[in-house]
């Protein structure tokens, strides 16, 4: 019994503290208080960071291929809601079946969930035939780990190019170049 009324009290608890949490929501600063913060407060100052590095990664559809090519990411540090934009470039090539492929995409990562959201265009050819696509991925980042599922959505149909179509592949970037750039907010001009 003890036990149940401490689960109660762990549920409601939240719900009664509520009206306390939204009242001081406003005592954040607004964009506008920032401006009247001298210049050199660090808080004025933006922090964005630049990575770019190649990556390697396995793509498993009905066909199993591996991957190689090279990514740029971008993000703002922030407490509140960061986000992480890349574009890639790369090559697969089925072994089995003698096809090459080519993506380039961009991938966007909001908030502290990791979980990605993007698209890719496609270029396949078996070296007789070619075909051109479009493929919405969405993922899970985690480290320099990325796992992403998505559909092409081919121009040749897929069993005349033997291609993936649903695939699930698995990435790990290699950052060797990292750009820090702290920046001063612009005050805005009247």
């Amino acid at each position: 019994m003890r036990y149940i009324k401490s689960i109660i009290s762990l549920i409601i608890l939240p719900f009664a503290l509520l009206p306390l949490m939204a009242s001081t929501q406003t005592t954040f600063l607004a964009d506008s208080d920032i401006e009247a913060i001298p210049p050199d407060f660090i808080g004025v100052r933006k922090l964005s960071i630049r990575r770019s590095g190649p990556y390697v990664g396995l793509q498993q559809g009905k066909y199993m291929l591996p991957e190689f090519g090279v990514e740029k990411q971008w993000n703002r540090v922030k407490l509140r809601k960061p986000i992480t934009h890349a574009g890639h470039m790369g090559f697969n090539y089925n072994l089995q079946r003698n096809v090459l492929g080519y993506d380039a995409g961009y991938w966007l990562k909001i908030g502290r969930m990791d979980l990605t959201f993007g698209a890719n265009l496609v270029f396949r050819t078996d070296f007789d035939r070619n075909t051109l696509g479009l493929t919405p991925v969405v993922g899970f980042k985690f480290w320099q780990l990325h796992l992403q599922t998505g559909y092409h959505f081919l121009t040749a149909p897929a069993r005349d190019m033997e291609t993936n179509t649903f695939f699930i592949s698995l990435r790990f970037v290699f950052i060797n170049d990292r750009d820090w750039n702290w920046s001063k907010k612009q005050k805005k001009k009247d």
